[in-house]
């Protein structure tokens, strides 16, 4: 599973990231949305009064965020939960929270080599 909080995900055309983990762990018969993002207006600079638009300049999907008036939008339709945007966004605390979809997979803890419960 891409875990975008750790390293977001570029979307290749070509999608590495599947030939490159174990058989079966990526699944390229998969839709490509992960989770979606969503604006915490008060911590956005371009909501707070400030010029911004860096997530959107960043975004790897064509059409994910709109910028009206100066302020970022996120269509939930489109973006795909890659992440890039909350990765780039320059505000103090970061103004981009990612959502995984609630059908894909939790990560699983490794089972500790010192608990014989496990």
């Amino acid at each position: 599973m891409i875990d975008v909080h750790a390293s977001a995900c570029i979307m290749c055309e070509d999608t590495p990231c599947i030939t490159a983990c174990k058989p079966g762990v990526l699944n390229a018969d998969q839709p490509r949305k992960m989770g979606v993002a969503w604006i915490q207006t008060m911590a956005c600079l371009a909501h707070t009064g400030s010029f911004c638009t860096v997530c959107s300049e960043r975004c790897p999907v064509p059409g994910a965020i709109d910028v009206v008036a100066g302020r970022p939008t996120i269509r939930a339709d489109v973006c795909t939960g890659c992440g890039v945007c909350a990765s780039v966004c320059p505000a103090p605390t970061n103004a981009i929270v990612v959502m995984p979809l609630a059908d894909r997979p939790l990560r699983r803890e490794q089972p500790s080599t010192q608990d014989p419960e496990r």
